[in-house]
């Protein structure tokens, strides 16, 4: 056997280029797929953990004014294990002098059954405590520590409270408090807890305006919950949300679901080309050792020496590139996609956890190259030594075919013989440049679709200077107030939308009249005037519940129990909110929740108003969704990088083993006296049917992938809208065309350099 490991030594070293590209092959997909992987898996372990130790609820209840006879009874329900009422109050407060807000709960030993927030410094709660405990990003952006004191302000009252720790809670792992916050502020808005004691002291009352429920393992609907709370509350009852509609809970299925799907999708088209790479690089390698092959057999090696020798190949170069893979994917990869979901969402452990999935596809790389290596050798193993020692396999030649008599040209019939001969090789080469073609578009496509579709949300929907939340003030009085000043009312909801059989949440934006907020029909983009219409429904929406104009939909929003039916008059797109768009006029009671102010004016007065708040500028969000399109874009530079690294190691692995197998064939020529030019139109000429083939193929299926790939990653909230750019595009396509240039000028260069009396030098 020491005869063949110098032999593989050897041949690694002559050879190293087209090892080293199965190499990278293995170690890109790996990396991008086991990268994603460990978020996502690690993701969901940690989530799973942090909802276990903080005991998060199954269903949240509001209402007003909830007695402790009401909560009994709810206890009393088959399907209830444990309900605990607590008093949510919004404080306001001043930092620096900076305005924010602290949305504070209150606890006693038996809420935290239910309600148990994870300390992250200072004490432990208790109910017998006098302080505040904060949560740890308000805490950390503000310098906020353990002693510090805040004073908290609520309808006239002020009190300067002592922080006593931070703290961290399942419920607010994606903390928004309204639906103008596109990604959470934690400058402006935390969350806190205070003892139920502590608070009756600072309000002088305890109200209860929730109750937590933790249900049993037997299923209950949540039509059949609040049926049974409204019997049970009465009046008091507002709202029933089960844990999975929670928007916080939603948000981090969705998040996780994303990468997910991101990574699967990209990574099967992303692996299946490199495994058809490897599988077909592996076996010309060993196609190339045929000579070798049959002098090994004919110095009296085994058959399983020979294909252990052989299949080491494959093992050796995959297991490298799988390990160097997993390790990069761990450690870069992993990280610059967590750091995306750290923008938006708080868990007090990011953990990244190798998956059976990632393994999974360690083995199948590790199969492929080995079997390829095994199988090729196979089928020079099994044929007569004194033909392959010859570099020939015992079968019938082709004879010269429907080529004998043509008119083409000897350059054409040179190029389509080839083809004819080889059409393994000129399946690759084209499935190389559609693979290409297909991943670059879905990459740029990606970037583009999701900039475009923001800039379409800011520049055309979203029309207004600010933004503010209203509390407790009726329609009548706020436009009295704001009859001369250029605003917009709206109640924004979420709500429960259904149609034959088919359920799907989203907004339900109730509007006033204005041009603040503007909705365009799908088909013919005009713009749509929401007083003439009963209902105008998104598109993305209308296509989930196979909606169409003239239906009739039923909807169920979280503040009312009564289902509503209304007839859809349009669809619209309108890229977010994904939901149902309604005039005032036609709903039974309009409640303002959300002006939209139009100029510094109307601005001014509404900071004077005690009902509205939480006011922020168009500005700020875009800035806040900037953010989080720049950090998304980390995931976009990975999959554009791999992708155009797989193409030109693809593009040139094949292009350099074409040349290896043609190589005598070259030598020929230039014995019998074709000039070099000559030769080289004959390569241009099969590169160029492989690019016109692949671009024709290509293209097209490029652009349904894109179509497929958004559809798949894009999250129900918000509707991206498939499209690259067309200089990206003409990018792509210069890509592949340079590449496919770049590999021919480097097989142009190993001609000229060849040794015609070496090259035809007998095989005997």
């Amino acid at each position: 056997m020491k005869y063949l490991n110098k032999k593989f030594i050897r041949d690694i070293m002559q050879q190293w280029k087209q090892f080293v590209s199965v190499l990278i092959m293995a170690l890109i997909s790996v990396s991008i797929y086991c990268g994603m992987s460990s978020v996502w898996t690690g993701m969901d372990e940690s989530y799973t953990d942090y909802k276990e130790k903080t005991n998060l609820a199954d269903a949240y209840i509001d209402g007003v004014n909830i007695s402790d006879e009401d909560i009994s009874n709810i206890k009393k329900l088959p399907y209830v294990n444990q309900a605990e009422g607590s008093m949510f109050v919004k404080f306001n407060t001043k930092i620096d002098n900076e305005d924010s807000e602290l949305y504070i709960n209150s606890f006693t030993s038996s809420t935290k059954k239910l309600m148990n927030p994870l300390l992250r410094s200072g004490h432990p709660l208790k109910d017998d405590e006098e302080g505040i405990w904060i949560d740890e990003d308000y805490a950390k952006i503000h310098n906020l520590k353990e002693g510090d004191k805040i004073v908290l302000e609520f309808k006239g009252i002020k009190k300067k409270v002592k922080i006593l720790g931070t703290v961290l809670d399942a419920e607010n792992i994606y903390f928004i408090t309204s639906y103008a916050e596109t990604v959470p502020d934690h400058k402006r808005h935390g969350y806190a807890y205070i003892s139920e004691k502590y608070i009756n002291k600072i309000l002088g009352i305890v109200s209860y305006n929730q109750v937590r429920l933790d249900l049993l393992e037997k299923p209950v609907s949540k039509s059949k919950l609040e049926k049974d709370i409204k019997r049970i509350m009465g009046d008091s009852f507002s709202s029933v949300v089960m844990k999975e509609n929670k928007i916080s809970i939603t948000q981090v299925d969705e998040e996780i679901n994303q990468i997910h799907k991101m990574a699967m999708l990209f990574s099967i088209v992303f692996i299946l080309l490199s495994i058809l790479s490897i599988y077909t690089t592996m076996s010309r390698l060993i196609s190339n050792q045929m000579v070798q092959i049959g002098t090994l057999k004919s110095l009296g090696f085994y058959d399983r020496q020979i294909y252990f020798h052989y299949g080491a190949y494959g093992f050796l170069v995959a297991i490298i590139g799988s390990l160097v893979g997993v390790i990069f994917g761990y450690t870069v990869v992993a990280n610059l996609v967590m750091n995306i979901k750290k923008a938006t969402l708080t868990l007090p452990i990011w953990k990244k956890s190798f998956g059976i999935d990632s393994m999974i596809l360690i083995v199948l790389i590790l199969t492929v190259c080995t079997l390829a290596a095994i199988i090729t050798t196979r089928k020079v193993v099994k044929n007569n030594p004194s033909f392959t020692i010859k570099g020939m396999l015992d079968k019938k030649s082709g004879g010269p075919g429907i080529y004998k008599k043509s008119r083409l040209s000897y350059d054409w019939l040179w190029t389509l013989r080839s083809i004819r001969i080889h059409p393994i090789r000129t399946f690759m080469s084209i499935t190389a440049i559609v693979g290409s073609i297909v991943l670059m578009v879905a990459g740029l496509g990606v970037w583009d679709s999701l900039y475009s579709s923001y800039q379409d949300v800011y520049n055309n929907e979203f029309c207004y200077k600010y933004i503010g939340q209203v509390y407790g003030e009726s329609y009548n009085n706020l436009s009295h107030k704001f009859n001369s000043f250029d605003v917009q009312f709206a109640q924004s909801e979420t709500a429960d939308f259904s149609f034959h059989g088919i359920e799907k949440s989203g907004s339900l934006l109730v509007l006033d009249s204005g041009d603040k907020i503007r909705i365009f029909d799908a088909k013919s983009k005009k713009k749509i005037r929401i007083e003439k219409d009963e209902v105008a429904i998104a598109s993305q929406l209308a296509e989930q519940l196979d909606v169409k104009v003239g239906d009739k939909i039923a909807y169920k929003t979280k503040s009312s129990l009564n289902e509503h039916r209304v007839t859809v008059t349009a669809i619209v797109d309108a890229k977010i909110p994904q939901g149902i768009f309604i005039y005032k006029d036609k709903v039974k009671n309009f409640e303002p929740n959300t002006i939209y102010i139009g100029d510094s004016e109307a601005y001014e007065q509404a900071k004077k108003e005690e009902s509205i708040s939480n006011i922020i500028s168009i500005k700020k969000q875009q800035d806040n969704m900037k953010e989080m399109m720049d950090s998304v874009h980390s995931i976009m530079y990975i999959l554009i990088v791999a992708a155009f690294v797989l193409s030109v190691v693809i593009l040139y692995d094949l292009g350099i083993l074409s040349y290896l197998e043609r190589y005598r064939e070259y030598a020929t020529m230039k014995v019998i006296g074709f000039k070099h030019s000559e030769i080289m139109g004959m390569v241009f000429k099969e590169s160029v049917l492989n690019l016109l083939t692949g671009f024709v193929i290509g293209i097209p299926l490029s652009k349904q992938f894109l179509k497929l790939y958004i559809r798949v990653v894009s999250m129900d909230s918000m509707e991206w809208t498939p499209i690259i750019a067309k200089d990206h595009f003409l990018i792509v396509i210069f890509c592949v065309i340079g590449f496919s240039v770049l590999v021919n000028l480097v097989v142009s260069m190993r001609i000229r350099k060849i040794d015609m009396v070496e090259a035809l030098k007998s095989i005997e």
